[in-house]
């Protein structure tokens, strides 16, 4: 009797391999399928797609032939799984762009991000935020780009940030420091505000000397002609009250020409009188007439009360009132001067920062006064300078490391500072009226608690207002941030960091 046995049929064995991202080439650990009956059968596999196949982003099958060494006992089999593949993130590259002066616009030089996935480019379209040929105001700003890929169906869409540090230009006269608002006022304008001049809507106008006026765009309105109602504005003759507007749907300027070469106290009263389109919202923004550059921004809301907005302005600026939200936006009065007698306003006006020349200060700073923590100081006469809240402590009282500061003596060199867990205080008061550059040194020579990170934070003496906010961290090199003050000011060195570390400033210079 004959006994016929059948070829045996291998079990193949093929997990669902784990997704992978774009870009990957199919190996071993996907393809890694096994053979056996009753124990290891012994053969070879052959895979559709092979070893090395990059996939497109998607669910793929993928599946092998196995063909037993022993083709007399054993059948060839196949399998099959599938593999998800998910779309690549690209590397958004894009290097913080080197300092700008204001009025300089935005371009290809700054805007200049690209997009790669292991090392190779990625194709696509860069969307930036602000655009190209946006010109922005003086201070820290932030870019953005939204990254679309061309292959959208293998790659996702990215982003990415950077700041871009604008610096005031010292060659342009035309600049608009912001003084601080006032709430309280209202309508009472006289013996207030405009000493020098005013320009009140739909009444009169007796303009300074040493300035030229315009309205620009605008509509006028009067609301009510006569009225006791203390939001109202004081007629320019004070014997009366009219609550009236210039206006638009859109957007209206004032052209402002300062043309003495001094720096003059202008106010803008903006009254929302009938809460006109649900509530008026509008944006003044000061620009630079020659260059166009940004020199500052505000945003009011909620003015149904009545607003003064107060900048010390020098040269030639458009003022923009622009709407944002309501039925249109409104001005009600422009003034010239304050009231003649409460002193000279605390400004401060951001000019830069310095992260190259260390320690190394004396010929290049302070050349009016300094005050050198731990080590010596001499204030000028037209200033009074204290310290408040801190402590003081000396790293190294001599070191040839070039971010420490160098003496007053110029002699030698020491790393101190003064420092707060919390907060310390620079009080500064300017008392001959005149705007001067002030510097700061902030050095983290130890990185104590980690990387030092600070707030330093100008506010009006008098009034508490919040004149210029910086944020600085990654200083283990030393920095110099700079301002042009005017008036009686407070600096307060805030500790931003985590943990038990400090705020620290090693040296204040004046000029």
């Amino acid at each position: 009797m004959s006994l016929v046995v059948g070829q045996a049929t291998p079990l193949v064995t093929w997990a669902t391999p784990a997704a992978i991202t774009y870009g990957t080439a199919l190996s071993s650990t996907q393809l890694n399928a096994t053979a056996t009956l009753n124990g290891t059968v012994a053969g070879s596999f052959l895979y559709t797609p092979a070893t090395g196949t990059i996939l497109g982003a998607g669910s793929h099958t993928l599946s092998v032939t196995f063909t037993p060494t022993d083709t007399t006992d054993y059948h060839s089999a196949s399998s099959t799984v599938s593999l998800l593949v998910n779309q690549a993130l690209p590397v958004i590259t894009w290097a913080t762009p080197t300092p700008i002066t204001s009025g300089t616009a935005l371009s290809a030089t700054q805007l200049n991000a690209t997009a790669s996935f292991n090392g190779s480019a990625v194709a696509g379209n860069f969307v930036y935020t602000p655009a190209s040929g946006t010109v922005l105001g003086v201070g820290s700003q932030i870019l953005s780009v939204a990254f679309t890929p061309t292959d959208s169906t293998d790659y996702k869409s990215a982003s990415a940030t950077v700041t871009l540090v604008v610096n005031q230009s010292a060659a342009s006269p035309n600049q608009a420091s912001f003084i601080g608002t006032d709430t309280a006022t209202q309508g009472n304008w006289h013996g207030v505000y405009g000493a020098d001049g005013y320009s009140v809507a739909n009444d009169s106008q007796s303009l300074p000397s040493y300035a030229t006026f315009a309205v620009q765009n605008q509509s006028n309105y009067t609301w009510t002609s006569v009225t006791a109602d203390p939001r109202a504005l004081q007629t320019g003759s004070g014997s009366g009250r009219i609550a009236a507007c210039w206006y638009t749907g859109t957007s209206f300027s004032f052209n402002v020409n300062i043309t003495d070469g001094n720096s003059h106290q202008v106010s803008l009263y903006a009254l929302d009188w009938d809460g006109f389109g649900g509530g008026r919202a509008e944006t003044i923004q000061i620009v630079d007439a020659t260059t166009n550059a940004v020199l500052d921004t505000r945003n009011v809301s909620s003015f149904t009360g009545g607003i003064y907005l107060e900048w010390n302005v020098s040269g030639h600026v458009i003022i923009n009132v622009t709407l944002t939200s309501g039925g249109n936006a409104v001005l009600s009065g422009v003034f010239f001067g304050g009231a003649g007698t409460s002193g000279v306003p605390a400004v401060a006006s951001f000019t830069g920062t310095d992260a190259t020349t260390e320690g190394s200060w004396i010929g290049l700073y302070g050349t009016d006064g300094y005050s050198i923590a731990n080590s010596s100081q001499s204030i000028p006469a037209y200033a009074t300078f204290a310290v408040g809240g801190q402590q003081s402590f000396t790293w190294a009282p001599t070191s040839s490391d070039p971010r420490a500061l160098e003496t007053g003596v110029g002699s030698s060199r020491i790393a101190a500072c003064w420092f707060s867990a919390s907060t310390f205080t620079f009080d500064i008061n300017l008392t001959d009226g005149l705007s001067h550059p002030v510097g700061i040194y902030a050095l983290d020579w130890d990185s104590y608690g980690g990387p030092r990170a600070e707030t330093i934070q100008i506010v009006s003496s008098a009034t508490n207002a919040v004149l210029d906010t910086r944020s600085i961290s990654n200083f283990q090199n030393g920095l110099y941030l700079f301002w042009n003050i005017t008036g009686h000011v407070k600096i307060n060195i805030i500790y931003a960091g985590v943990g038990s570390g400090n705020g620290v400033i090693s040296g204040v210079f004046f000029k």
